[in-house]
């Protein structure tokens, strides 16, 4: 291709490198082709343009595919190799399969199915589902039966729900083990691969099988997580019939009324996003106290222990605290929890103290009587619901998930629970307890730390000398048991 092409004219091998086609190595000063020993697949835009390449080897060299990189006119999280043939074989596109090579979708054309696609190395995205909208209502993603077809196949779940308006439909075809859609439809021939595809498994039905597998649908444990789980899947579903359906659908399923999954789901979709909290940092504090107020502050707490230095210069000075560590935030109870968050790491402490005790209760009974009496003293409200959670499971041995959002059910706490319970929990059984009981430090240490931050707020319009001496000795004190 370069000697075709380029050769040593240098405006030719620019515009070559820039189109993909041939690779610069500047370190060495060669130049090459991209595309070796390959067959080739031209990837058109849905106007009939070339726009990129795709390569496979003939042997078993690395990597098996090779597509052109991103360019002025390549993007391929927007692009779909086979579209635009089918959309020139097929006027009007009943439906779309997408599949996951270029090898599927010419396989399946071979054999009479002239209606497929393949993405580009990439899942299936937003852009994809709208392109293919405006040409079919009707998708059906093809995956390989194994571990990776089924995670890819979740993916594209999340991907497709802001997307099923109403008329649209999804539906997903999970093949046998060890077969893709071009060993089978060259094994079963066009018209049983056709049959699998109209016995396909709506969005619907997958949506709640692929959350259920897991769950025991007979007790109300399961009931409920399957409730705390779907909510938020189908709240991303855009209004309509179809999401009313939904909403239906997992009343049915949970023996809930109609009614009350509409609440929870309004309560789900229309919470807002917590400000993060304030936090102090070394310049805020310094701007507004001098070295004569620092002197005296070390003078006044002369008998600290090891490390109290530290611990002063870190209430005065430390860049902004982390997520252990953050003062409590007036909102955390109405706050609605990301959609992606999938793990207790990213939660304040409250929370996931509370998400450990909905899957284990029995952890509150091992709580100390001053963990409780600290807990009882924190005026906040998720630390309220935290105490009221710890104080009904030492009390009722049989407590369980379903008792506990039954408890709350209908309140913003109840809201906040279902959110909660329906996260993830990725902290090994064996290592839930120390979690726990680290969670339970943090939170017993937030009121500390509220009160020192109450206490350097006012030091901003304060020299340390303006403080009255209850401030000071309260600031020592703190300060001592850091």
């Amino acid at each position: 291709l370069l000697n075709a092409l380029g050769n040593q004219d240098q405006n030719a091998i620019n515009t070559l490198t820039e189109a993909g086609l041939v690779v610069d190595k500047t370190t060495s000063g060669k130049v090459y082709d991209r595309f070796r020993h390959r067959i080739m697949f031209p990837i058109r835009n849905l106007n009939g343009k070339v726009v990129a390449f795709g390569g496979r080897v003939l042997g078993d060299e690395k990597p098996k595919y090779l597509n052109s990189p991103e360019t002025a006119v390549f993007h391929k999280g927007k692009e779909l190799y086979g579209l635009y043939e089918a959309k020139q074989i097929h006027r009007q596109l009943h439906r779309l399969i997408i599949v996951e090579g270029y090898m599927d979708v010419v396989a399946l054309a071979q054999h009479g199915i002239t209606y497929a696609a393949a993405t580009l190395g990439t899942a299936t995205n937003e852009d994809h589902l709208k392109r293919i909208f405006r040409l079919t209502s009707e998708v059906v993603f093809c995956f390989d039966g194994d571990k990776a077809g089924r995670s890819a196949a979740k993916r594209a779940l999340e991907t497709s729900l802001p997307q099923m308006q109403d008329g649209r439909q999804i539906k997903f075809l999970f093949l046998p083990e060890a077969e893709d859609p071009d060993s089978l439809v060259r094994s079963i021939g066009k018209n049983k691969f056709e049959q699998l595809i109209k016995q396909s498994t709506p969005l619907s039905d997958y949506l709640f099988s692929s959350i259920a597998s897991e769950l025991d649908l007979n007790t109300m444990d399961g009931k409920a997580r399957l409730s705390a789980l779907a909510l938020p899947l189908i709240n991303q579903i855009p209004d309509g019939v179809f999401h009313q359906l939904m909403l239906q659908s997992l009343a049915n399923k949970t023996g809930l009324e109609l009614s009350s999954i509409t609440t929870l789901a309004a309560a789900d979709s229309q919470a807002t996003p917590a400000p993060p909290a304030p936090a102090a940092t070394v310049e805020s504090h310094r701007n507004q106290a001098d070295n004569d107020d620092l002197e005296q502050l070390h003078a006044t707490a002369p008998d600290l222990m090891p490390g109290a230095a530290s611990a002063a210069h870190f209430s005065l000075s430390r860049q902004p605290m982390n997520e252990a560590e953050q003062a409590p935030s007036e909102n955390w109870l109405t706050t609605k929890l990301p959609l992606k968050i999938n793990t207790l790491n990213k939660l304040p402490p409250p929370h996931s103290a509370i998400t450990m005790l909905l899957h284990k209760p029995q952890l509150a009974h091992k709580l100390t009587d001053n963990q409780h009496a600290i807990l009882k003293d924190i005026d906040e409200p998720v630390v309220r619901l935290l105490v009221g959670i710890i104080s009904l499971l030492q009390v009722n041995d049989d407590s369980h998930i379903g008792v506990l959002l039954g408890r709350w059910n209908g309140t913003d706490e109840g809201r906040l629970l279902v959110q909660l319970a329906a996260l993830e929990r990725l902290i090994p059984h064996e290592g839930l307890e120390q979690e726990f009981f680290a969670t339970i430090n943090a939170v017993c240490m937030l009121s500390k730390q509220h009160k020192i931050a109450q206490l350097l707020t006012k030091m901003k319009s304060l020299s340390f000398k303006q403080l009255g001496n209850q401030e000071k000795e309260q600031l020592k004190q703190l300060l001592t048991d850091q």
